[in-house]
């Protein structure tokens, strides 16, 4: 596979799209955002691997039901931002030498500007599964081998999520159900979640839950329900115990609701929040992006506490350990926050970044976007070693002692080690 080279700086992000229901001026914003962030001359990345062509995603003339009756699985990344709950947190990972190399492991879109895809691979099954903007794709983790390869038909920006032996994938208009295996459909709703990664599927207790769609049925896709923030449609969703918390924004106006399968609990305006929230430990937290983090009582909503961080953070914080490790957003610093009081414990920096953050037991991988990934000690910000790889553009995800990162300029996935 072609080596990575280094290619230019970020520039802080654009705002999202003011508008939910505005598919087209949506994925406009991603695309002006992306041509925004490449305003330092960003030189083209290594060719596309493996350019086989890919199969669109034909539904069976019959669907299949899913199975959902077994115990639990369990995968070195799952979904997005590890857990249904969006913490981040998994358990301690062998992590790749400070001097590995980055090369190019899938491309999931063709050569070209506006190729604004920011969700991370899913691995599972000893297979990293890609999705971007015209592919879903299956590579085995440790060669890059392509397993398959199939075409949404109508885009896709998200993460997949592994659950009850399939990958259940959001696309622009619809949410498919896919045999691990070979890709083939188990099922298809013409229900979709939009494109940005904040819409990507969380999984628990036999449900699916997709913004702007609602609840659905794992095991056949029917819908069950809304999942609707308060007055707005819903932009990101996490799950814990059974609750979805979904966040809402429109304008510069925004909120995180809890909604139950008997509607809507409570509502908290916390300001503008274009990312999901994050469930830990009985307190929901959600960064809005005029720079404030506000950590919300998952039982009745009432704000426990509102912490300052840089403005423009347009991605989740990652929890563990009492910890809430904000991203620098178009700020310098990523920043360590007490989850009980607000308090500021420490910051990193890192320049403007791109992506969520990941905890591996008690460290911290911090995403820049023009320095690499920054591995910190989780109570102190300590700065334990650093990869300085470009262009890192989503969430560090580390399975099989590999570092695997999405391109900020384009949809290519990257490994490290």
């Amino acid at each position: 596979m072609p080596r990575a080279r280094s290619s230019g700086s970020v520039s802080p992000r654009t705002r999202p799209s003011d508008s939910l229901h505005a598919r087209t001026s949506t994925a406009n914003g991603r695309q002006s955002r992306r041509r925004l962030l490449a305003t330092g001359g960003a030189t083209t990345l290594a060719a596309l691997a493996g350019c086989t062509a890919v199969r669109s995603l034909l539904p069976r003339s019959r669907p299949e039901t899913v199975d959902c009756s077994g115990p639990p699985e369990s995968h070195p990344w799952p979904t997005y931002g590890y857990d249904p709950a969006r913490t981040g947190a998994a358990p301690e990972r062998e992590l790749p030498p400070a001097d590995a190399e980055a090369t190019q492991f899938s491309g999931a879109a063709p050569e070209g500007p506006g190729n604004s895809v920011d969700a991370p691979p899913v691995v599972g099954d000893g297979t990293v599964f890609v999705a971007g903007d015209v592919a879903v794709e299956a590579r085995d983790l440790a060669t890059g081998a392509r397993r398959w390869s199939v075409d949404p038909d109508d885009g896709v920006a998200t993460s997949p999520a592994l659950a009850c032996g399939v990958a259940f994938v959001t696309a622009l208009n619809r949410t498919y159900a896919l045999d691990r295996t070979d890709g083939s459909v188990r099922w298809r709703t013409d229900r979709g979640g939009g494109v940005d990664p904040a819409a990507s599927p969380a999984v628990g207790d036999g449900t699916v839950y997709v913004p702007r769609t609602g609840r659905l049925e794992a095991t056949t896709g029917r819908r069950l329900g809304s999942l609707d923030a308060g007055r707005y449609s819903a932009q990101g969703v996490a799950v814990a115990d059974g609750v979805a918390y979904a966040s809402g924004v429109n304008r510069d106006e925004g909120l995180v609701a809890a909604v139950d399968a008997d509607g809507e609990r409570w509502t908290a305006d916390v300001g503008p929040v274009y990312t999901l929230p994050v469930v830990a430990d009985g307190t929901v937290y959600a960064v809005a992006k005029d720079g404030e983090c506000h950590a919300v009582d998952a039982g009745d909503g009432s704000v426990r506490w509102t912490a300052p961080i840089p403005e423009g953070v347009h991605d989740a914080p990652a929890v563990a350990d009492g910890v809430v490790v904000v991203p620098a957003g178009n700020g310098e610093a990523a920043t360590g926050i007490d989850a009980s009081t607000g308090d500021r414990l420490w910051t990193v920096e890192t320049g403007p970044s791109v992506g969520s953050p990941a905890i591996y037991g008690d460290r911290a991988l911090v995403p820049g976007a023009n320095t690499g990934v920054h591995a910190v000690d989780l109570a102190t910000g300590e700065r334990l070693q650093r990869w300085d790889v470009p262009s890192v553009g989503s969430t560090p995800v580390v399975a099989g002692g590999r570092l695997f990162y999405r391109a900020w300029h384009r949809s290519a996935v990257y490994v490290v080690g």
